[in-house]
Formats: structure tokens, C-alpha cells, sequence
């Protein structure tokens, strides 16, 4: 029975050298994913990209900004909500506590 090669053998090594997993740039890494969907929307339809993904020359600064509020008051709201819902579960704690 012959033996079999080894997994090095079989597949090829990657060069991770030039990866830094200290500080990922994440304007990259963004920039790469909305790429990336541009295309495989564009190989399904062009026209239906142009209208949900329009180029970000095409974003005025007025939009930009009204997403940058929308995104800071839902972050706001998100934690709201957390904090209501962590001193519930704490109070809730306290009683049952209390009631031991």
C-alpha cells in the first residue's frame, strides 16, 4: 500500500506574512466588500446597482451627513435600549435576592 503524500504536500502554503492582525484597516476592508458586491450585483443586473448602490461621488454631502446622524442616534438608542434592559435583569436579580 503506498502512502499517501502529505497535507503540505497536497496543498500550498499561503504567505500570511504581509498580514497584520494587530490593526486591520477597516476603511479597506469595507471599501473591498462594497466592491466586491458592486460586481457580483452588476453580473445579476446593471441597472438594479445603479439604484441601490449609487457611486459615492454621487452621495451629496447632505446625505452623507443624515446617514452619519441616523447612525449616531441608533448606536444612542441601541445602548438606551441595553442599559434599560440591564438594570431590569439587575433589579430582578436584587429582588429574587432579597426574597431568598
Amino acid at each position: 500500500m503506498a502512502s499517501s503524500p502529505s497535507y503540505a504536500a497536497k496543498h500550498r502554503t499561503l504567505d500570511l506574512s504581509h498580514v497584520e492582525l494587530d490593526s486591520p484597516d477597516y476603511a479597506t476592508i469595507r471599501q473591498q466588500r462594497m466592491d466586491r458586491n458592486r460586481r457580483t450585483m452588476e453580473a445579476a443586473d446593471k441597472g438594479i446597482t445603479r439604484t441601490i448602490l449609487p457611486e459615492a461621488d454621487q452621495i451629496s454631502a447632505e446625505v452623507r451627513a443624515a446617514v452619519q446622524i441616523q447612525r449616531i442616534y441608533r448606536g444612542h438608542q441601541g445602548r438606551q435600549e441595553y442599559t434599560d434592559r440591564l438594570f431590569a435583569r439587575f433589579q430582578q436579580v436584587r429582588v429574587a435576592e432579597k426574597l431568598d
